[in-house]
């Protein structure tokens, strides 16, 4: 009555006196999803579906996914392929005997949406880049082209920067970046059959200059007495004077951050050494930041990051 059943990791015994699901059929298989439903009018339980690809023998069947309900609904990842299907039940540490095994070969109906939620950040910190985030409609999408030009009128014929394939949903822009200039973004997004979505709504960002630290020079010993002066890079940015020690072991209350908010794009901003709590002989580093400390908050959010490093002593 009993034989053994193994589908990858699912190991139970076959009971042959356990009636099989009835009815299994597909309902719909278009693109990268296929639904099934079975009947069975005497059970509420566990029932186990089980997939090969291109090939309806039984024992190519392997366990896939399992359901509460008389239905499933399954993504697959080719449109080349056909999937065959059976369904059993489980029943006291045994399954039923198979169901009848159906296959399906889903089409592409529908084009991809546009992506959504797009973010985009700069730096100019170690090197240039822009960071281009979204997230897409579909589950299908096989790979985005990114777009850019610097007037924000595309031509899809000619403006084509890249194509990413391989985590459609984010792009670093590293490609001949210039500072104080305004780099207009649009992504197409095709799936797995070819269909392609319409552009999305064009983005831009650019890359500030960064901060200028003007006292101390890097390497520099200082006076108790001397200032830090450095100048800004932007009016529309807040900069952090942050001073820690130079090998980044500096607890939390032993970091200074001074803010400030300029109200010109290249002002002069002084900051006196004594006062700081900093010690004699001590090797610190001073980090200017221009941006947004705590980085991207929330969706469509297109800013600007970047930063001016040294190490200096106090003598």
């Amino acid at each position: 009555m009993f034989s053994s059943c193994k589908r990858d990791e699912l190991i139970v015994d076959q009971d042959a006196s356990r009636l099989p699901v009835s009815d299994l059929k597909v309902d719909y298989a278009f693109d990268m999803q296929i639904g099934l439903s079975w009947g069975d009018a005497d059970y509420d339980g566990t029932y186990y579906v089980y997939m090969a690809k291109n090939t309806s023998d039984i024992d190519s069947m392997k366990f896939f996914t399992w359901s509460s309900e008389k239905f499933v609904d399954i993504t697959v990842s080719s449109y080349d392929t056909e999937y065959f299907f059976t369904v059993s039940k489980s029943m006291e540490n045994t399954i039923s005997i198979f169901s009848n095994i159906v296959s399906a070969k889903p089409v592409n109906i529908y084009k991809p949406g546009s992506p959504i939620f797009i973010n985009s950040q700069s730096f100019n910190t170690d090197s240039m880049e822009i960071v281009l985030s979204w997230e897409n409609r579909d589950s299908d999408i096989s790979n985005a082209e990114i777009y850019r030009n610097e007037s924000g009128i595309f031509n899809y014929e000619t403006d084509l920067l890249a194509v990413n394939d391989h985590y459609p949903s984010t792009f670093n822009d590293t490609i001949n970046l210039k500072v104080n200039t305004t780099y207009y973004y649009s992504i197409i997004l095709y799936d797995f059959g070819g269909l392609k979505s319409q552009p999305s709504i064009p983005f831009s960002n650019f890359i500030m200059d960064k901060p200028e630290i003007i006292f101390p020079l890097d390497n520099q010993d200082i006076s108790p007495n001397d200032t830090i002066i450095y100048k800004t890079n932007s009016s529309l940015r807040k900069h952090f004077l942050n001073i820690m020690l130079e090998n980044n072991d500096t607890p939390n209350d032993e970091l200074i951050t001074i803010e400030h908010s300029p109200n010109s794009a290249s002002e002069i901003v002084k900051v006196p050494i004594k006062g700081l709590g900093l010690s004699l002989n001590k090797i610190y580093r001073i980090v200017l930041f221009a941006g947004r400390m705590n980085g991207l908050q929330g969706a469509n959010n297109h800013d600007q990051y970047s930063n001016t490093l040294i190490n200096f002593r106090i003598k």
